[in-house]
């Protein structure tokens, strides 16, 4: 009886526990594919991230001499030839990297991208800013040395003959290629100083013959002329007084040897001795002057030195003489006049009256005048 009960139970056991399962025959397939899937995304990934690797050296090395180039070329427009919206890429294919070409060292440009506005519709016009160029050296352009040192040898030789002219005209030409030369500024403040120098005693030449030759009033303008350049020459100073003293007293000299009938007058014979005295006090005295005095002191001893003179009237008529006085009536006079001009009147009752002028020349006789009340009135 035990034994159908036993094996009752292993049967129930066995039945129970679900036996191995064998694996299907369409779940391999499916397996496979999954891992060929998964290889090939791989790959991919690896490739894209190859490409992007590969797309970044090539921007980072290869743009900032593309930008460089692009930089110099002015504004760059781009006029839509799509519908609205859709604008053409402004970037054009980078050229490639040259052989050889170190790229490291180009210094990267950061584009200064501007948009204009307003712009009309459907056109975007995008700026790029010249490249800006550097700015002009300040320092002149210094000019050749051998032409320098010509220009200032010129005027180094030139003031060592004396040829003030020529030296300056080689120091302003060495000026002009350096303004800031010290040798050639020098060598001009020297050049200008000798023509100064000449020029003062060129005029001091010309005074000193002037002087000799008595002509005071040109020898003072010279002495004023080397004054005007250097109003502390004492020569100049001193010429330039004495010669004007000297030139007025010879117009005045001269101005009296023209006019010795100006004598008659006894304030004009007290003035020329004034004069004769002052010449006398100068030493020397010079040909001029002692020929001026010398024939002055003549004219004044003529003057001086009465004349002897006749006058004839009909002893009816009052005679008188201006400045000598009333002779009265007469047939004959003779009286002693100096040199000069008088007014002789002749009055006569019932007469018109007369007036005549005598002229007394200076050691000359004079011809008797008559003097006579003819016409009736």
């Amino acid at each position: 009886m035990s034994s159908p009960a036993g094996a009752n139970d292993n049967e129930s056991a066995a039945r129970l526990t679900p036996p191995p399962r064998a694996p299907s025959a369409d779940a391999s397939p499916r397996r496979a594919g999954s891992d060929r899937r998964s290889i090939w995304a791989l790959a991919l990934t690896g490739v894209g991230l190859i490409g992007l690797a590969a797309t970044a050296a090539l921007v980072f090395f290869l743009l900032p001499e593309w930008i460089e180039g692009r930089s110099s070329a002015g504004p760059v427009t781009v006029t839509e030839s799509a519908p609205t919206g859709a604008v053409e890429d402004p970037l054009q294919p980078l050229p490639p990297v040259a052989s050889g070409e170190r790229v490291g060292e180009i210094e990267p440009v950061t584009p200064d991208l501007r948009v204009e506005a307003p712009a009309p519709a459907g056109r975007i016009t995008t700026s790029r800013p010249a490249r800006r160029s550097a700015p002009p050296d300040a320092t002149p352009v210094r000019p050749a040395p051998a032409e320098l040192e010509r220009a200032i040898g010129e005027g180094m030789a030139a003031l060592a003959v004396d040829d003030a002219a020529a030296a300056r005209q080689a120091f302003t030409r060495a000026l002009a290629l350096a303004p800031d030369s010290a040798p050639a500024t020098a060598g001009l403040a020297r050049a200008e100083e000798a023509l100064l120098s000449e020029r003062i005693a060129a005029h001091r030449e010309l005074a000193r013959s002037l002087v000799e030759s008595e002509r005071w009033a040109a020898a003072a303008h010279q002495y004023e002329a080397a004054l005007a350049l250097d109003p502390a020459l004492e020569f100049a100073r001193v010429g330039a007084e004495r010669a004007r003293g000297r030139a007025a007293l010879d117009e005045r000299l001269e101005s009296h040897l023209a006019r010795p009938e100006r004598l008659s007058s006894e304030a004009v014979r007290a003035e020329v001795r004034r004069l004769l005295e002052q010449a006398a006090a100068l030493a020397p005295a010079g040909p001029r002057l002692s020929a001026q005095a010398t024939r002055l002191v003549e004219h004044l001893a003529r003057a001086e030195t009465p004349v002897e003179v006749s006058l004839e009237s009909d002893e009816l008529t009052e005679v008188t003489v201006y400045r000598v006085g009333s002779l009265g009536r007469f047939r004959r006079h003779t009286l002693e006049l100096l040199p000069g001009s008088y007014v002789v009147v002749g009055r006569r009752s019932g007469y018109r009256e007369v007036r005549l002028d005598l002229v007394v020349g200076a050691g000359a006789p004079v011809e008797p005048l008559t003097v006579r009340c003819e016409e009736t009135i």
